[in-house]
């Protein structure tokens, strides 16, 4: 069975006025406006199509691609407000609809929301949620340290920011750990840095190990060049000077230094980095 919500492979299977009628492998049929299209394709010509459908249940296709598909999260705005409930723009003709009882708090026109993808249960219609806890999973992760992972930024908290992983789990990024500033719904790769007996998962952005030192090592060699040979950074310096300068967490900038210093690349000194001269 097509499922709504996803992409889909379908044939062209008969040429109508206004509009094609497609067919999948499995026999199911959907219609495409031919408004849609700038170049009318031929019979049985194959087409790569989103699958929704109308306020009536007909399968409906288009070749535009939405910016959420079933199961996601993502960053929406909203297009308008009713006695119903709330129309997200989400990148096909048809807006997305949010019933009041899915929303956290009363949307408003022209706002952003993070949201989630769902079908409904009885009638298969697409929605949107706004209550993201429900749709996320409490089960033991099936996770590994160092694991790279796609992360959606989901809201600040005390320790750091709180990130939806594979669209099924959440983890942390704690503060002193970022790299660079962060927007709710953002969309980025991440490490699983710590798996913990609670269940909670401690993420990374960069990648761990070895290679995360010598890119951070490059970083800051470059850095040092471009400034003449001197850094005024050191041990004491504030972490977000550290990071507003090189992008990358003070934890990380200390290993560079460190590995920079090993090999006598740099000297250090109570007003910052000086590069040794060749």
């Amino acid at each position: 069975m097509i499922q709504a919500g996803t992409i889909q492979q379908m044939r062209v299977l008969r040429i109508e006025t206004d509009k094609l009628i497609l067919k999948s492998e499995q026999g199911q049929e959907a219609v495409l406006l031919k408004r849609e299209l700038k170049e009318i394709p031929q019979l049985n010509d194959e087409l790569e199509v989103f699958i929704y459908s109308d306020s009536n249940h007909e399968r409906l296709a288009t070749v535009k691609r939405p910016n959420l598909l079933l199961h996601e999260f993502g960053l929406l705005q909203v297009k308008e407000v009713n006695d119903n409930g709330a129309f997200l723009d989400w990148g096909i003709g048809k807006d997305l609809f949010v019933p009041f009882a899915e929303q956290k708090n009363k949307m408003q026109e022209g706002k952003w929301y993070l949201v989630f993808l769902y079908a409904d249960e009885q009638n298969g219609r697409l929605l949107a949620s706004a209550k993201l806890n429900k749709f996320l999973s409490n089960d033991q992760p099936e996770l590994q340290a160092r694991q790279e992972v796609d992360l959606t930024v989901m809201e600040k908290t005390d320790l750091g920011i709180k990130m939806i992983i594979n669209n099924k789990y959440t983890g942390l990024v704690f503060y002193s750990d970022l790299i660079r500033p962060l927007r709710t719904g953002e969309k980025l790769k991440g490490y699983v840095h710590q798996l913990r007996e609670d269940g909670k998962i401690d993420l990374r952005l960069r990648k761990p190990g070895a290679q995360e030192i010598r890119s951070s090592e490059s970083i800051l060699l470059e850095a040092i060049k471009e400034n003449d040979g001197f850094l005024p950074l050191h041990d004491k310096s504030d972490p977000d000077d550290i990071r507003d300068t090189l992008n990358m967490s003070k934890k990380t900038f200390k290993q560079a230094v460190g590995a920079l210093y090993k090999r006598k690349i740099i000297t250090l000194s109570d007003q910052g980095i000086h590069l040794v001269k060749e």
